[in-house]
C-alpha cells in the first residue's frame, strides 16, 4: 500500500470524526466551536468565519466560533455589508476563492483594516451549498503567506464544506424555528427527529445496525412499519438490497446483496434524484414493473415512498419507507423524510469510508506482519552492529524505553554511535512515522542557538527578514535529538528547560505560546555532573534530561564485536572504492582486537577505509604506522606474527586465509578457550553473541568437529 492510500485513509478517518463532532448540535455556538476544534486537525488555518446571507433583503450574519455573531446588513450602521467581502463573489459564482492580503487593497478595502488588524495574509472562501439550496460561505483565514494553494488541499476543503453545509442548514432551520412562534412546536419536533436520526445514524458502523436505528425512529414519528436500504454497486452499477428492518417482525428479511429491478418510473425518479410515492391504488401496477414493489407487496406493505440517497453529487442508492396499515404516505411528512434521507446519505458515506479504512488498515497490518517476519531477528536496530553481552544489554534498554515517551540521555565516548542509538529508539517508538529532527548543539553559534531551536518572527532582530520555524516546532509529534547537549549555551538553558517541562515555547520576538508534542533524546560525551559542579550546566536541566540514561560502551569493552565490525566496513568500502578484498590476515585481525581504540567505532571505520584504499590485491593490507602507534617495538622489522599468539597454531596456508577461514579460526579459538563448552552463560555461544543452535549450524557449515577434548577443522 503506497503513502497516498495511507494519507487518503487518514483523511477519511479524520473526516468521519469531524462529522461526528458537529452533527447533533443545532446551536451555532456549539456547532462552530466543535467545527473549529475538529478542522484544525485537517486544515491549516488561524481563523474561521461562517457567513449566511438573505438574498432577498441583503442582510447577512457572520458567525465566529467564540460565541459571537454580528449583523452585516445594508444598514448604514453596519460594520461592513456582505457585498464588501469575498464571500459575495463566492455566493454568486459558487466557486472557491483564494485571496492574498494585497488583493484586499483593491477589491475589498472596507474589509482590509480588519484583516490587517488580525495579521491575516491569505484567505480561502468556499460555498456552503446543499443539494437544494445555497446556505452561505465558509471563510478560512491564515497568517501564513500562500496558504491553501495546493489543489488537493482546496478540493478537500470543499469536500469538508459540503458536509458542513448540511449541518449548517439544519442549524439555520433551528435558528429560524426559535424566532417563529407560529411554527415553534412543529419545527422543534422536526429538528428533534433529525437530531435523533443523526445521533442514531452516526453511532453505527455497519448498514444493518444503521437501518434498524433509522427504522425505529421513522416508526416512532410516522408510524411506518418498514424501512429498507438499497445501495449501488459501484463496480457493476447494479442496485441491490443492503438491509431491511420491520418493527413487527422478530427476524428480518434475508435479502442482502439481492439485485433488483426498480422499473422505468422509479428509474426516472432515481435519475432525477427526487422522491416517489406509491399508494395502495398504484401497488398492483408497480408490482408488474418493479422487483422492489413486488417484494414490498409480498411483505404486506400497502404504501411506500422511495427517497434518493446521494452525497457529494454521487448517487448512493435508495431509502424506502413503507406502511402496512395505511394506504398513502402523507405529503406533510415528505420534507422531514427527505431531510432524514440526507442524514442517512452522510451516514452511508461515512460507513463506506470506514469500511475502506478498515480494509486499508487490514492490508497495512498484513504487510507489516509479513515484513516483520521477513526481517525478524533477535534484535534489529538498523546499522547498530554487535552481538556481545554488553550490546545485548544495550539492546534491551533500547527496547524498554522506545515504547515509552520518556526522555533519554545517551552517554558515551566520541565515536561510539550515540546518534545510531537515538535513531534506533525513534524507529522502535510509536513516533517512527514522524520526523527525527537532529540538533548538533556544538555546531550552532551561541547567539543563534535560541533562534535555531525555537524559531523567530519576522523583524525579531537585525537580519530576520522572514519568519523561521524552529527545530522544536519541526519535531512536533516526532522526536528531537539534542546531540552534544553539554555544549548548550548557559543563557539558553532556562528556555530549553521550560520547553521540556511545559512542551510550550515562544518564537524569538513572538508573543503567542506554541504547544508541541515532542519526545526528547539527548546525547553527550561530557561528564554533565562535573559541568554542573563547575557551574557550566544547570542542575535542573540535567535532572530533566537524565530520566533514562543509556551508557554506550566503548569499543575496547566489546572487543568480541570487532571482527563483525571489520567485516562490515570492509564490505562497505570495498564496494565503494571498487576493491575486491577476499581475505584478512590473522595477525591483522588479532592486532585490531588488541588495540585500545580511543576513537571507538569511528576510528575503526576510518582505519579500515584507509586499509582498503592501500590494498591492491585480494588480501587486506594494514598500514604499518597504524599498528606501531599502539604497539611500538624496538625492532620495527620484526614480523608482526611474533608479537601475538593464539590458542591454535597457525598453518602456512592461513596467511592468505579467506573471510570464511578467518571466521572458522575465530570460532575454533573461542571453543578451545571455553574448553569445548558451547551452551551456558560462560559457553562459546554466549561469548560469540550467538544462540546455541546458531553456533551448531555454523560449526557444521564450517566443518568444525570435536577431536577428543578440543575442536578442530575437519579435512
Amino acid at each position: 500500500m503506497n503513502q497516498a492510500e495511507v494519507d487518503t485513509a487518514r483523511k477519511l478517518e479524520a473526516m468521519l470524526k469531524v462529522t461526528k463532532s458537529i452533527c447533533g448540535y443545532p446551536e451555532f455556538e456549539i456547532l462552530l466551536k466543535n467545527l473549529d476544534k475538529s478542522l484544525h486537525d485537517l486544515i491549516e488555518y488561524d481563523i474561521i468565519n461562517l457567513f449566511t446571507y438573505n438574498e432577498a433583503t441583503g442582510d447577512g450574519l457572520i458567525y465566529y466560533p467564540g460565541f459571537i455573531f454580528e449583523e452585516i446588513s445594508e444598514h448604514p450602521n453596519a460594520v461592513f455589508n456582505f457585498a464588501d467581502g469575498p464571500s459575495f463573489w463566492v455566493w454568486n459564482n459558487q466557486k472557491p476563492l483564494i485571496n492574498c492580503i494585497e488583493d484586499y487593497e483593491s477589491a475589498y478595502p472596507k474589509v482590509l483594516v480588519y484583516r490587517r488588524r488580525e495579521g491575516i495574509q491569505t484567505s480561502c472562501v468556499v460555498p456552503l451549498t446543499t443539494t437544494q439550496k445555497r446556505v452561505g460561505t465558509l471563510e478560512f483565514l491564515s497568517r501564513k503567506r500562500d496558504a491553501f494553494g495546493d489543489q488537493k488541499e482546496l478540493a478537500f476543503i470543499q469536500f469538508v464544506a459540503n458536509q458542513v453545509a448540511i449541518v449548517v442548514d439544519n442549524a439555520i432551520i433551528y435558528q429560524k424555528m426559535k424566532t417563529s412562534e407560529e411554527n415553534l412546536t412543529i419545527e422543534r419536533h422536526h429538528l428533534q427527529t433529525l437530531l435523533d436520526v443523526t445521533n442514531a445514524a452516526f453511532s453505527q458502523y455497519d448498514t444493518k445496525s444503521l437501518i434498524r436505528e433509522i427504522s425505529l425512529q421513522v416508526h416512532s414519528v410516522f408510524g411506518a412499519e418498514f424501512c429498507g436500504l438499497c445501495l449501488y454497486d459501484a463496480a457493476t452499477g447494479v442496485l441491490y438490497w443492503e438491509a431491511v428492518h420491520q418493527v413487527n417482525r422478530k427476524y428480518g428479511l434475508n435479502v442482502r446483496h439481492t439485485p433488483l429491478q426498480t422499473g422505468p418510473v422509479l428509474d426516472q425518479c432515481i435519475a432525477d434524484r427526487r422522491h416517489y410515492k406509491v399508494d395502495a391504488a398504484m401497488m398492483d401496477m408497480m408490482c408488474r414493473q418493479s422487483d422492489l414493489a413486488a417484494l414490498l407487496s409480498k411483505e404486506g406493505i400497502r404504501s411506500f415512498c422511495t427517497l434518493p440517497l446521494s452525497f457529494h453529487l454521487e448517487s448512493l442508492g435508495l431509502l424506502i419507507v413503507g406502511h402496512q396499515t395505511r394506504d398513502v404516505i402523507e405529503d406533510d411528512s415528505l420534507q422531514l423524510l427527505t431531510e432524514i434521507a440526507r442524514q442517512v446519505s452522510m451516514a452511508i458515506s461515512n460507513i463506506q469510508a470506514y469500511r475502506k479504512i478498515m480494509q486499508l488498515q487490514k492490508k497495512l497490518n498484513s504487510e507489516k506482519l509479513y515484513l516483520e517476519e521477513e526481517i525478524k531477528l533477535q534484535y534489529n536496530f538498523g546499522e547498530i552492529i554487535g552481538q556481545s553481552k554488553t550490546m545485548h544489554s544495550l539492546y534491551q534498554q533500547i527496547e524498554a524505553v522506545a515504547e515509552t515517551d520518556a526522555t533519554v540521555l545517551i552517554l558515551g565516548e566520541t565515536g561510539t554511535g550515540k546518534e545510531l542509538i537515538a535513531r534506533a529508539i525513534h524507529d522502535c517508538s510509536f513516533r517512527k512515522k514522524r520526523t527525527l529532527v537532529k540538533v548538533n548543539c556544538s555546531a550552532i553559534p551561541a547567539n543563534l542557538f535560541e533562534s535555531d531551536l525555537f524559531g523567530h518572527e519576522k523583524g525579531a532582530f537585525t537580519g530576520a527578514i522572514q519568519q523561521k520555524i524552529g527545530r522544536f516546532e519541526m519535531a512536533h509529534l516526532g522526536t528531537l535529538f539534542l546531540d552534544e547537549v553539554g555544549d548548550i549555551p548557559l543563557d539558553s538553558q532556562p528556555k530549553l528547560l521550560r520547553a521540556l517541562q511545559e512542551q510550550e515555547f515562544e518564537r524569538l520576538g513572538g508573543t503567542r505560546p506554541l504547544h508541541v508534542d515532542v519526545r526528547i533524546i539527548a546525547a553527550t560525551n561530557n561528564n554533565l555532573l562535573n559541568m554542573v559542579a563547575e557551574g557550566n550546566f544547570r542542575s535542573d536541566l540535567y535532572y530533566r534530561l537524565n530520566v533514562f540514561p543509556i551508557k554506550v560502551p566503548p569499543l575496547r569493552e566489546r572487543k568480541n564485536d570487532i571482527p563483525m565490525l571489520v567485516y562490515y566496513f570492509i564490505e562497505k568500502y570495498a564496494r565503494k572504492l571498487r576493491r575486491d578484498i577476499k581475505s584478512i590476515p590473522d595477525e591483522i585481525m588479532e592486532s585490531l582486537m588488541q588495540m585500545p581504540w580511543p576513537g571507538n567505532v569511528r576510528e575503526l571505520e576510518h582505519v579500515i577505509e584507509r586499509a582498503v584504499v592501500i590494498s591492491k590485491g585480494p588480501m587486506l593490507q594494514m598500514p604499518q604506522d597504524v599498528l606501531t602507534n599502539y604497539f611500538p617495538v624496538a625492532n620495527q622489522e620484526m614480523p608482526l606474527r611474533t608479537m601475538f599468539v593464539t590458542n591454535v597454531a597457525p598453518s602456512s596456508a592461513q596467511k592468505g586465509a579467506t573471510l570464511h577461514d578467518t571466521e572458522r579460526r575465530h570460532i575454533l579459538n573461542i571453543l578451545n578457550e571455553c574448553n569445548g563448552v558451547i551452551g551456558g552463560a560462560n559457553g562459546a555461544a554466549a561469548r560469540l553473541g550467538l544462540k546455541r543452535t546458531t553456533l551448531h549450524a555454523k560449526m557444521k557449515r564450517l566443518g568444525i568437529i570435536r577431536n577428543q577434548t578440543q575442536f578442530c577443522a575437519s579435512s
